[in-house]
């Protein structure tokens, strides 16, 4: 990162404000049975509809489960969800792109036309139409976020590893490093 990239960063409170979110949110995840005291998963009839109060801070929803609960243990879950699809997304689109870039031909049309493919398609439908055809469960969940998001990363690799293909005499050295 850049000097100027950093002076900006620090003078914008609203990245501050969203760092300060997303460390939040992780931390509560991260500490979920310090800062839950109840199960998200037990049923208590008796307590259903509960408005929040200091046993549950939340309020309870219709089976009695803390909502407090169930939102901060949830959380646990979908960040579990984005980093594991993201890293799949990043290793497939990086592999992919940057075999094509270096490879070219052939290779370079199929990985590109195939990412084309990919990305024409409404994201959510093409999920939901991967879900009908799988048996979902998380990990099916995460390697389909995954296998979808690869075609946005692919063309960023492809353009870095073609130009080292055949480099003009001023890209040579940036390539061999």
């Amino acid at each position: 990162m850049n000097e100027r990239v950093k002076r900006a960063l620090r003078r914008d409170l609203r990245a501050w404000f969203g760092i300060g979110v997303v460390v939040v949110i992780v931390l509560l995840a991260l500490l979920a049975p310090l800062v839950s005291h109840h199960d998200p998963l037990e049923i208590d009839l008796v307590n259903q509809l509960q408005g929040p109060s200091t046993a549950h801070w939340l309020g309870t929803d219709i089976q009695g489960r803390d909502v407090w609960a169930r939102l901060v243990y949830g959380s646990r879950v979908s960040l579990t969800a984005g980093i594991v699809s993201q890293a799949i997304a990043l290793l497939l689109g990086l592999s992919l792109g940057l075999l094509a870039g270096y490879k070219g031909g052939w290779v370079d049309e199929l990985v590109m036309r195939l990412a084309d493919v990919t990305l024409a398609f409404p994201t959510l439908l093409l999920l939901i139409a991967m879900a009908a055809a799988l048996q979902p469960s998380l990990t099916v969940v995460f390697f389909m976020i995954g296998v979808v998001g690869w075609a946005g990363m692919a063309p960023s690799s492809f353009v870095s590893s073609s130009s080292c293909r055949r480099p003009r005499r001023s890209a040579r050295a940036t390539c061999a490093s």
